[in-house]
């Protein structure tokens, strides 16, 4: 197992099994939604399954290939591979099939809590005394695995508030990393490919953080609607000023590094439809809100991360060939698709799922008919 290709890097499985998952679930659900299909699964409704999968089983799987993947070059140690590599590969994997059997919640919950503990574990292993790296991304993870399990309870003890904290911090942890990486790797990238220097002001970029953090807490009801409007008009701000010191439109000479901006404004569309319903409850964008960061801010950064990381650590040419900027492409365009036509549109929201999931999906189809046999080789 140990000399497997496929178990030699965390992204190798990791990433061909997220690539899976954005195909298979919005595939799935769509046919659902629309009344041609009926899936039995352990939740209470198939929407819940769609969310619970989307925001935690896609994205685990995802932040395991990307994390475990970079930690080897933050901490200059060997990679993570062969028996933990797949002891973790595996109980992702029989976390989604109990989903879909008959077994006792506990089977499920407790595969959950291993999965979640064991990626602790591991992570937290690697990245001791790498402080700087261990205090920005255990945290977060911790507090996303929490905010799975508070869905997951919520959901199984009929208990509405924790399931709506799942649903809300478990996005909103997400975002935060997004913000933090795209707060990296955009510097960085521009510099290496760019020649350009990126300097930000320091108090964007903390009241940025900082704003992305409350974010996380701030749930419904919970807290009083002026001030999660005054913290995400702060996050939107911040946001903005230091997109305008990344220098967008330089970046526009390197698809690799643009599909990095486009999901970093993603995520300020997102947060823009949540302030407005927020201020005026009535438009009710909540949904179109969560698929603007779920579809946009992270499908989007996923795929470029994807392709990036593949490609990075492959032996293969860091730039994006036509196969490639055809998979950025078409992601934001089904994202696009499924937040704009109902917002602008309403009428078409029906028909248009079908076209947002086609496009969206097939980013990821073309990732895999391009990178699968990269993926097994060695």
């Amino acid at each position: 197992m140990t000399k497997s290709a496929f178990l030699s890097a965390p992204f190798r499985p990791f990433f061909f099994f997220t690539a899976i998952m954005a195909v298979a679930i919005p595939t799935l659900w769509v046919s659902i939604f629309t009344g041609h299909l009926d899936l039995e699964t352990l939740f209470s409704t198939n929407l819940v399954w769609h969310a619970h999968e989307m925001i935690f089983g896609f994205t685990s799987s995802l932040l395991a290939g990307f994390l475990f993947t970079a930690s080897a070059v933050w901490t200059k140690k060997d990679p993570f591979t062969g028996y933990r590599l797949f002891s973790l590969m595996a109980l992702w994997m029989l976390e989604r099939i109990f989903y879909l059997l008959p077994v006792p919640i506990s089977v499920a919950l407790g595969t959950s809590a291993l999965f979640s503990l064991l990626f602790l574990f591991f992570m937290g292993h690697i990245l001791r005394g790498n402080s700087k790296n261990f205090k920005a991304v255990i945290p977060i993870l911790f507090l996303f695995f929490l905010f799975k399990f508070f869905l997951l309870v919520g959901d199984f003890s009929s208990h509405d508030l924790l399931y709506r904290m799942g649903i809300h911090g478990g996005i909103f942890s997400i975002v935060l990393l997004i913000v933090i990486f795209s707060g990296r790797l955009v510097p960085f990238f521009s510099k290496v490919k760019l020649q350009i220097e990126i300097k930000e002001p320091a108090w964007a970029h903390y009241l940025s953080l900082g704003s992305h953090i409350l974010l996380i807490f701030l749930v419904g009801e919970i807290v009083p609607s002026f001030v999660t409007a005054t913290i995400l008009f702060l996050a939107i701000f911040s946001n903005l000023i230091r997109f305008y010191f990344w220098k967008p439109f330089q970046a526009l000479k390197e698809p690799m590094l643009a599909i990095l901006h486009s999901g970093f404004l993603w995520v300020n569309l997102g947060l823009l439809l949540y302030l407005l319903t927020t201020i005026y409850p009535d438009l009710d964008y909540s949904q179109l809100s969560l698929h603007a960061l779920a579809t946009g801010a992270l499908g989007v950064f996923s795929i470029g991360m994807m392709v990036r990381v593949t490609r990075g650590h492959s032996s293969l040419k860091m730039m994006a060939d036509g196969w490639d900027q055809a998979a950025f492409i078409c992601v934001n365009i089904g994202a696009l698709t499924r937040v704009l036509i109902p917002l602008l549109v309403p009428e078409y929201y029906w028909n248009s799922l079908h076209w947002a999931s086609g496009f969206w999906t097939l980013g990821f189809v073309i990732y895999l008919f391009k990178y699968t046999y990269v993926l097994f080789k060695k």
